[in-house]
């Protein structure tokens, strides 16, 4: 495999440190460039790892640290705005049955610690970088960030998130964009819904409990780990947002106040409002839907994540998503590598680009349409999805049809094929991955 063929990395969060972990895995030197001053900051809400996310990074060696430090999830309690019953929803149960764990909480932070503690030479993760303009050369890619700095490699992995700057760069050169589309059209998707996430004590509450609240307008959903829960506020909009919109305390406030009397648990002993009041932490933001067209550009630049795509985090998708970009990209890059005697030029790097993104692509945006999907019924976006969310989706037949159907996906699942197979994610059903690179072994 040559050496001196190197990868840098446009962002730290979990995808981005995932890359970081998955390339040294693989022998392949990089560099990761984060904007942020510290790798690793309590930015943001908390996450849920699934089984397959889950089993990616166990292959990794994180098994033992992610199981610590997350609580699994049990079954969904569901409640309508007036604190009806809507029955329970067993998926996650099922989940475990069928492949050995059921989906994790844990703090974004936490994620990121874990990733970072496994790093071989956290000098290969620069801090206070922030890329404002990206090269490309038929040698490879140059980085310039806001101070003055410039980092070269063979080819940058876009982890830098919604507002990526490589994914700005690659439309920018892009063949395939309409001449006459605004930027702004290309860097954006339409936000339906916005999202309250809050962070608070949970004093008084069972952990692993998950609780959901439907109804017209909006829906919620909320974690509950030993020494906290988490929860998040899907709010529909009006009027669709097109645009970075930063939201402010105040913003925060009168969502609030519009839904403070709503439950968050069952038994109605948690008000929107009361957790609000006690939060730990929390934020607002506009929830972009939609995969982007195009991912990769000449060979030199490729993105994971969500500068690729965006979900509505209703079904906990996005950085499950994110770490499978991952696996499959790295898959495809240490094949590569593995079968020549020499660095790959543009050309056969483009061509891995394209096989990543074409495995990856119909698979995600069915992914993104089912997360679109769910928070439509959670919002009881029509009389159908009303009737069908108060009376269908609760009977057990209708859960074990849909754990049925997901199975066969989840299974189907790739993990890093040049990395012992996991040995701690395993249920009745067996992992047959596909996908894997056409120079593979």
């Amino acid at each position: 495999m040559p050496t001196k063929f190197k990868v840098l990395i446009a962002g730290g969060g979990p995808v981005g440190l995932t890359a970081a972990l998955a390339l040294s895995k693989a022998n392949i030197e990089f560099t990761l460039l984060e904007k942020r001053r510290q790798a690793v900051s309590n930015a943001g809400s908390d996450l849920v790892l699934s089984p397959i996310g889950l089993r990616a990074l166990s292959q990794l060696g994180l098994y033992s640290e992610l199981s610590a430090a997350s609580t699994p999830l049990g079954a969904i309690q569901r409640s309508d705005h007036e604190g009806n019953d809507l029955g329970q929803v067993k998926i996650f149960e099922y989940m475990q049955e069928n492949f050995g764990e059921p989906p994790r909480v844990l703090p974004r932070r936490d994620l990121c610690q874990i990733l970072w503690d496994r790093l071989p030479d956290p000098r290969n993760v620069i801090c206070d970088k922030d890329i404002c303009q990206v090269k490309e050369t038929a040698e490879g890619v140059t980085a310039i960030c806001s101070d003055g700095s410039s980092y070269e490699a063979d080819m940058i992995i876009g982890a830098d998130g919604v507002h990526s700057q490589v994914r700005a760069h690659i439309n920018r050169s892009s063949s395939r964009q309409v001449v006459d589309e605004k930027q702004e059209d290309r860097e954006f998707f339409d936000a339906y819904y916005t999202c309250l996430w809050m962070r608070f004590s949970s004093e008084g509450l069972c952990a692993g409990s998950t609780f959901e609240t439907h109804g017209n307008g909006a829906s919620t959903q909320m974690f509950v780990s030993p020494h906290h829960a988490v929860a998040g506020v899907y709010e529909r909009l009006s009027e669709p947002i097109r645009a970075h919109r930063i939201f402010t305390g105040e913003d925060e406030r009168a969502l609030v106040s519009r839904w403070k009397d709503l439950p968050l648990s069952t038994d109605r002993t948690v008000t929107l409002g009361a957790a609000y009041n006690r939060r730990i932490a929390s934020g607002l933001v506009a929830l972009q839907e939609g995969v982007h067209q195009t991912w990769s550009s000449g060979g030199r630049l490729v993105l994971v994540g969500d500068a690729a795509h965006v979900f509505t985090p209703i079904t906990g998708a996005g950085c499950n998503n994110g770490i499978l970009d991952v696996v499959v990209l790295v898959n495809e890059l240490h094949s590569l590598l593995d079968a020549k005697n020499t660095k790959p030029d543009s050309e056969a790097l483009r061509k891995a680009f394209d096989s990543y993104e074409s495995f990856r692509k119909e698979k995600v945006m069915s992914e993104c349409q089912t997360a679109t999907q769910v928070a439509a019924t959670a919002s009881w976006q029509s009389t159908l999805r009303r009737l069908a969310d108060q009376y269908l989706i609760s009977l057990s037949w209708v859960q074990k049809l849909m754990m049925k159907h997901a199975s066969a996906k989840i299974a189907s699942t790739p993990g890093f094929y040049f990395l012992p197979a996991d040995e701690h994610v395993h249920g009745k059903i067996l992992w047959r991955p596909s996908g894997f690179p056409a120079n593979g072994r």
